[in-house]
């Protein structure tokens, strides 16, 4: 298994992150690196009532098994999903690499002085890993903010004071869009989420889980958390109304207004 050493992840920058990982990609050339990111996972911490210092979230038990959780999605990844959905739809393979605690410090270095959203703040590497997972790379280093600038720039100053509505939002996201396809590929992701309702016998039918679903309900929730400033319109049961495309559509739209 290959080893990332401090020396490794100097030339590396932030990419993005997620709830549970946070990806690195490599500025060199070297051929090891050439076209992959470092992905690696996170702990969300909260403060110590003692010295107020950040500590883990999670139990050292928990800290322990998160090498295992990352072979068995390699795993899960090569044995089981190659196999339902074709070796030829699969992306070049998933390396498991070990990882070094001085390389985990380095990189956590670097995303606290990175512009990282506010909703992950809370959230830093898990110190507890010895292993990562080196994937291929499927964007590109685009420069994105200089196109979103520049799309701000097409209201005038008035309507930069008021809320945009839909279609100027959209207008928007049409000319970054097309910017930033004349020269480079563009990789999306969707992440539908869970698109049905509660079924269960064993639940009370007068219950909200059989009219809302899981994400709309959570969605609730976190902005009484004042997790969110607003409330995402987005619904994955619209997603996967197969038999009502314009349903599909309206979610689509939605999922570009508020990704």
């Amino acid at each position: 298994m290959f080893l990332i050493d401090v020396e490794d992840v100097i030339d590396c920058s932030y990419v993005s992150e997620g709830l549970l990982n946070v990806i690195f990609g490599f500025r060199n050339n070297h051929e090891l690196y050439n076209g992959k990111v470092l992905r690696i996972r996170k702990v969300r911490t909260k403060k110590s009532s003692s010295n107020g210092s950040s500590v883990s979230s999670f139990s050292s038990s928990e800290e322990e098994s998160v090498n295992d959780i990352l072979l068995k999605q390699t795993n899960y990844s090569e044995i089981i999903v190659s196999k339902l959905i074709g070796e030829e739809y699969m992306a070049p393979m998933t390396e498991t690499v070990e990882i070094t605690k001085e390389a985990l410090e380095k990189l956590q270095d670097m995303l606290d002085s990175s512009f990282r959203p506010n909703k992950h703040k809370k959230s830093r590497i898990n110190m507890g890993c010895t292993v990562a997972l080196m994937i291929p790379n499927s964007t590109n280093s685009l420069n994105f903010n200089n196109y979103k600038r520049e799309a701000i720039k097409l209201d005038t100053p008035e309507e930069e004071k008021e809320e945009v509505d839909k279609n100027k939002k959209l207008m928007k996201l049409s000319y970054i869009l097309s910017k930033l396809t004349e020269e480079n590929d563009l990789c999306i992701e969707i992440k539908p989420k869970c698109g049905k309702l509660c079924t269960s016998p064993l639940i009370p039918k007068e219950s909200i889980k059989f009219r809302k679903c899981r994400y709309c309900m959570h969605q609730q929730l976190k902005l009484e958390q004042n997790e969110i400033n607003s409330l995402s319109k987005y619904c994955p049961i619209d997603f996967f109304s197969i038999e009502e495309p314009i349903r599909i559509q309206e979610a689509i739209t939605n999922l570009f207004l508020n990704p």
